[in-house]
């Protein structure tokens, strides 16, 4: 059975979607054994403070897998995915894409863009698409 997701508008950005890419599986036996000792795992990120990852967290995504059923949207989706992304792979934005079924998906690969996507010809990707998606959804032009 599909899920599905509707409503007006989506988040632009679509955070980790419940797969198992940061599982216990994934993890690292030295953070298994460290989450397994003491309940927290701090996994340290390139980008301000670490993620606390606990078991109740991983257990809990494992109830919410989205993308092994697929999804149905019926929402305009945009996925946008640079190449040298350290965090998140593109076979994940492809994964993604691939599982959600709706009339208007877009995954758009940036060569060249990390995780924050953040010079500024990217930016302008960014906030183009934003206000695309904002132009459909209320007519007025941006």
């Amino acid at each position: 059975m599909n899920s599905q997701i509707s409503g007006r508008c989506t988040n632009l950005i679509l955070p980790q979607v419940a797969t198992r890419t940061h599982s216990r599986d994934a993890m690292a036996l030295r953070a298994r054994n460290h989450l397994r000792n003491t309940g927290l795992y701090l996994e340290p990120s390139n980008y301000g403070e670490p993620y606390e990852i606990t078991a109740r967290l991983l257990a809990d995504g494992e109830q919410h897998l989205l993308l092994r059923d697929g999804v149905q949207v019926d929402v305009p989706v945009r996925i946008l995915q640079g190449t040298e992304d350290d965090e998140v792979p593109v076979a994940h934005a492809i994964k993604t894409f691939d599982a959600l079924s709706g009339p208007d998906v877009t995954l758009t690969i940036v060569k060249g863009g990390d995780h924050r996507l953040s010079t500024p010809t990217q930016l302008k990707l960014i906030c183009d698409t934003v206000l695309n998606l904002a132009e459909r959804a209320d007519g007025v032009n941006y």
